[in-house]
């Protein structure tokens, strides 16, 4: 055997073992350059925009807030386009973030659109969204609320000072992605019966 092609398998293998692509690629195209033959396109290093693309259709199939969304992907010098359906404006917002944190990503074009409803949720992620609208709900006391959820189905119980409370906690839910809200808030009015929400003189 030629010496400089055995030299090159044992390389080959040496990153076959170590997990470095990169190293095989060097050495295919080295011993291929050395037996005269010509270099095979398969050899080539992926474009940027392409790896850029593969590795965010990665994140979003692997993030436990993203995998049940049918997102696609392209690229195009570092801009990111997502396209695809979620069940609120949440969610959207919650894809362009996790997209956003992948390196490599100059901005991002979000086309996603919104339908309630439209996209299955599992009941512990139906949850947890939820409880995190509820938590920014200026009109709900969300530590006063307690959340389930079975079969897409929520169920709200605890105590809240007022009605525009409830309808705010129904409200949050349906946008978190509930297929149905069952309600059973109670109201206990503020100690100060004479003193309103301080939100409703808000325009």
């Amino acid at each position: 055997m030629n010496k400089s092609i055995w030299v090159g398998e044992c390389a080959l293998l040496w990153g076959i073992l170590l997990g470095h692509p990169a190293l095989c690629a060097q050495v295919l195209a080295w011993s291929s350059q050395a037996s005269g033959a010509v270099p095979s396109q398969t050899v080539s290093a992926k474009p940027p925009d392409q790896l850029l693309c593969e590795a965010l259709q990665l994140t979003l199939r692997h993030d436990p807030y993203t995998f049940p969304y049918q997102i696609s992907v392209s690229v195009a010098n570092g801009v990111v386009t997502l396209r695809g359906v979620v069940e609120s404006e949440f969610s959207k917002k919650r894809v362009e973030r996790t997209a956003a944190r992948v390196e490599g990503v100059k901005s991002i074009r979000n086309l996603i659109e919104v339908q309630p409803g439209a996209v299955f949720k599992p009941d512990w992620l139906l949850k947890e969204d939820v409880e995190r609208e509820l938590l920014w709900s200026p009109l709900v006391p969300s530590r006063m609320v307690s959340v389930q959820v079975a079969d897409g189905v929520v169920y709200l119980r605890g105590e809240v000072p007022d009605l525009d409370a409830i309808y705010s906690a129904i409200a949050n839910a349906y946008q978190a992605g509930a297929k149905k809200v069952r309600s059973y808030l109670r109201v206990k009015p503020h100690v100060n019966r004479n003193l309103g929400s301080p939100w409703r003189s808000l325009p």
